[in-house]
Parts: C-alpha cells; sequence; structure tokens
C-alpha cells in the first residue's frame, strides 16, 4: 500500500473540502444514494438518520477526495479467429494509478497536493484497435464537483457522488468499458444517482442493462462506500450486467469462424496510508 505525506488543510466549514458543494434535490430521482446510510428505499429519514448519514458520508467523501490512490478492475476484448490465426487480439487493461502532470505516466498525486486542486481525471487505454476490435479502457475522475450535498423534502441527508453520466466512456466517477467488433461492449460506470429511468436504449434483444445500489469496497482499510453502479453489456451472443457486482460481460460471433468478447469489472479502490 503507497504511503501519503502527511499535511495539515485549512477547509471550509460543513464539507471539510476548499470550496462548496453543489446542492442537488433527489425528491423525484430514478435512484440514489448518499455515501453515508441514506438512499431512496429508505423511507423518510428521522433527525438522528439524517444527522449520522451526514457525519458518515462526510467521512467517506473527505477520504476518497485526498486517499484514493489506485481504482482495482479490468477491461478485456478478445477476438480469436478460427481460420485465420494471426488475427487473433487480446486486450487486458488493469488497475489505474491517479497520475500528475499531463498523462497518467506523471508522478501519483499525493493527498496534500490535493487541498486547493479541483480536479483530476485520468483514463487509462490501449488505443491499438488491431484487429477490426476497439480498446479497453479504465478510466477514474476524481473532481469536486462530483461530490454533492444531496436533499430530500428540503433537508440535507448528507454527501454523495455526481450524475452517474450513463454508459459509453462518460465516467463519474469511476468506470470501464470495453469494446470488441461492431457489436460488443460492456461498460461498467459508479455514481451517486441517475435523476430518470435511462434504461430504453439498451432494451433491445441485444443488449442487457442494470442499475442497483450497491457498494464500492475499499481494498486497504475495508471500508465500504454505497454508490450506484450502472452496468450495460451489448452483444449477439451471452450477455450479462450485473450492477450489483460492478460486471459485465458479452460475447458474440463476426462471421462464421470470428468469435469476440468484452468485459468490463470493478473490483474496488486502494488508498493512500500515512
Amino acid at each position: 500500500m503507497p504511503t501519503a505525506q502527511p499535511f495539515t488543510a485549512i477547509a471550509r466549514r460543513g464539507s471539510g473540502l476548499v470550496r462548496c458543494l453543489p446542492r442537488v434535490d433527489v425528491d423525484d430521482f430514478h435512484i440514489w444514494t448518499t455515501l453515508g446510510t441514506i438512499n431512496k428505499d429508505s423511507g423518510t429519514p428521522t433527525e438522528d438518520q439524517r444527522n449520522e448519514s451526514i457525519r458518515i458520508s462526510r467521512t467517506r467523501m473527505f477520504d476518497l477526495h485526498y486517499n484514493w490512490h489506485t481504482i482495482k478492475g479490468a477491461s478485456t476484448i478478445t477476438a480469436t479467429d478460427t481460420e485465420e490465426p494471426a488475427n487473433n487480439y487480446q486486450r487486458i487493461v488493469t488497475d489505474l494509478i491517479y497520475k500528475g502532470g499531463d498523462d497518467w505516466e506523471g508522478d501519483d498525486i499525493q493527498p496534500k497536493k490535493r487541498v486547493c486542486r479541483v480536479s483530476f481525471k485520468r483514463l487509462k487505454s490501449d488505443p491499438d484497435s488491431g484487429f477490426f476490435v476497439g480498446p479497453a479502457t479504465i478510466g477514474t475522475v476524481i473532481h469536486l464537483s462530483d461530490f454533492e450535498a444531496m436533499y430530500l423534502d428540503d433537508e440535507f441527508i448528507g454527501y454523495g457522488l455526481g450524475y452517474i453520466q450513463s454508459a459509453n466512456a462518460r465516467f463519474a466517477p469511476v468506470g470501464a468499458e470495453a469494446g470488441a467488433g461492431t457489436g460488443n461492449f460492456t461498460s461498467v460506470c459508479i455514481g451517486g444517482y441517475e435523476d430518470a429511468d435511462r434504461s430504453a436504449p439498451w432494451t433491445n434483444p441485444s443488449s442487457d442493462y442494470d442499475i442497483a445500489i450497491t457498494t464500492l469496497t475499499n481494498t486497504t482499510n475495508s471500508d465500504e462506500y454505497p454508490v450506484i453502479c450502472e452496468a450495460v453489456a451489448i452483444g449477439n451472443g451471452t450477455r450479462s450486467a450485473d450492477a450489483s457486482t460492478l460486471n459485465a460481460t458479452a460475447t458474440g460471433q463476426n462471421g462464421e469462424s470470428i468469435s469476440i468478447s468484452a468485459a468490463s469489472q470493478i473490483d474496488g479502490i486502494e488508498s493512500w496510508t500515512y
């Protein structure tokens, strides 16, 4: 586990971050969860329940913003040609560490460098398209606007992650994507809410869609962060989209001799220690 240099930061009252967070009213949203103990299925919380959720969500948000080091997961694409084995192709993209500079090969972003930094975003991709097979990508975002102050019935109920932004590589704040051929695609995205039911584009015979409240595990301290996961799997063979396990797989054929597959998986995160 990586070790960070200890530091002291002077932040705003309330969130503990360096700027105020946007407010979002979740009353009519399709699905949502705070980083605390309140979500869409909780019913109307009492004052004590709100206070507990605020306390826990503030701690978890603070931890994610400053201490998130690595997203653990993988995106995989494979093409197998039984008639032309020379065309066989595989791309695997795995764990991604937050880096500084203009690309993800720079220095690790130490927690103390995040005090006044509004955002840092990294995508790790294998851009080689190979034999008609698209790139595998795993991406992460830390952005203060991806944390929001959630309100229910005009009462503050805690902090949460931002809009999940749906599939197709718009990660918010973490996601994995794999595209194989012209018709095989998988995506797993995580956020704090989806404002409306956006399953319509994926309700067809060649795709599976799933969205659920689940948890993102911190492998460093075993903490679990409540999140919304959206999983999408597209293919003309077998498909599985399971938001509860942050996983999506798809297989298919391209002609008689070519088998193609795509898979996306988020396994958790790793944090800095001090």
